[in-house]
């Protein structure tokens, strides 16, 4: 989480689109800080979300569900989904706890660490004819997941780490959910797609046994990729969101700047948001994925500077620079005892009106990148002019008194 305290008290936490807002008057000093908490994701399978009917509080938006350190997690499920029982929910892959009564399932989890949530559903009654039951023939239908997942399948309810094969009978009906694998130094195998007697892309199915067969659970490794932005100088900044795009499509980055990535690509920054604009650029914001990692990625972020002096060319302290982007996004400055504002802006592009003294100047950038402007105020010195013919009439009585000034008698002899 990232939130903004004044004075060490009143944290304002930054919404979802990344802003916050804490007004200050300044009649005294004051100490502005910014702060982060570590988060942890919560991921749950697609039988877990179906069947999942409240989460207090509230998820935070991203990669699955992220909450703050130390955050305690209350979920309430429903007991049936899509014609279906749930008998259970499984805490990171353990043993399910069993669901009783019709008033639904609670689970609170300290989240200290990442975890997982999985449901496991009853099998419906056998949906087949008299004639087809009455057979009694079996099949060997065997249940596994690709090699070297480090996942495993949860069968009518049971856990299996291996592969496991079944006698099941003709018509009979089974429910099965694949597991995602444990993380394992930044990397985590993700579940997708059945392969064999389904080709189902949900990690949960109902499988109508028919034939004799396999039921393969597939995965791809998913890699941590940590970003992390510069402005055109290589300055670090922080967007208030970002996009990826790769073969799969398009998914935002957590609110740590991370993501999970199959290996491959191109992925491409589309949408890095700072100061209400865009500034992803395509010079450098494509990368491929091979492992977990991190990366850097500059962005179309420019400083400015505006030097504001007087006829002489000595700074002004004190002038204000008041800066419209070009998403109209407004903000003010004041020159420092060099006389100069420095100011970063979406492509280098913005507008400026400069004050001193009742004076005013215009200043603006219609092309991206850095610029300098100087603005130059003509100002009248009435003291200063004083003074300088005062000194200059004290000059001339001091120089008229030297001149009248008696000369020193020379030594004088005395003799008898």
């Amino acid at each position: 989480m990232i939130s903004w305290s004044l004075d060490g008290t009143g944290n304002v936490t930054v919404d979802a689109n990344g802003t916050s807002s804490i007004p200050i008057t300044m009649n005294s000093p004051h100490t502005l800080t910014f702060h982060m908490v570590s988060q942890y994701s919560l991921t749950l399978d697609s039988g877990a979300k179906a069947a999942l009917l409240f989460i207090t509080p509230p998820s935070i938006p991203g990669d699955d569900y992220w909450y703050d350190a130390g955050t305690v997690v209350n979920y309430f499920g429903s007991t049936a989904q899509n014609g279906s029982d749930v008998v259970g929910w499984a805490l990171d892959g353990g043993t399910p706890v069993s669901v009783s009564g019709a008033s639904g399932f609670v689970a609170s989890i300290n989240m200290g660490s990442p975890h997982s949530l999985t449901v496991v559903f009853s099998a419906p009654a056998p949906s087949c004819a008299s004639q087809i039951c009455s057979t009694s023939t079996l099949y060997n239908v065997t249940v596994e997941s690709q090699a070297g997942s480090s996942a495993g399948e949860w069968v009518d309810g049971v856990y299996y780490q291996t592969a496991v094969t079944f006698a099941w009978p003709e018509g009979s009906v089974h429910n099965i959910t694949a597991a995602d694998g444990a993380v394992q130094s930044s990397v985590r195998a993700s579940f997708t797609n059945w392969s064999g007697l389904s080709v189902s892309r949900s990690p949960t199915l109902m499988l109508t046994v028919n034939s004799t067969g396999y039921l393969m659970a597939e995965y791809a490794n998913l890699y941590l990729v940590s970003l992390s932005f510069t402005d055109a100088t290589g300055t670090p900044i922080s967007p208030q969101s970002v996009t990826v795009t790769g073969p799969s499509g398009s998914q935002d980055v957590n609110a740590a700047m991370q993501v999970w990535e199959q290996a491959g690509g191109p992925y491409t920054i589309t949408s890095a948001i700072w100061m209400g604009w865009n500034v992803a650029t395509g010079n450098g914001s494509t990368f491929t994925v091979s492992k977990s990692g991190a990366l850097t990625i500059p962005l179309a972020v420019y400083p400015e500077t505006i030097k504001v002096s007087d006829a002489y060319g000595l700074p002004l302290q004190g002038a204000t620079v008041n800066i419209t982007t070009l998403v109209g996004g407004s903000f003010a400055m004041v020159t420092g005892s060099n006389g100069v504002a420095q100011f970063k802006v979406p492509e280098g592009i913005f507008s400026a009106k400069v004050s001193y003294l009742g004076a005013d100047s215009q200043v603006a950038s219609g092309a991206p990148g850095s610029h300098n402007f100087t603005v130059t105020f003509l100002l009248s010195y009435p003291l200063v002019a004083t003074f300088a013919g005062v000194s200059t009439a004290i000059a001339a009585y001091a120089l008229l008194r030297l001149r009248r000034k008696p000369q020193a008698a020379g030594p004088q002899f005395f003799s008898d």
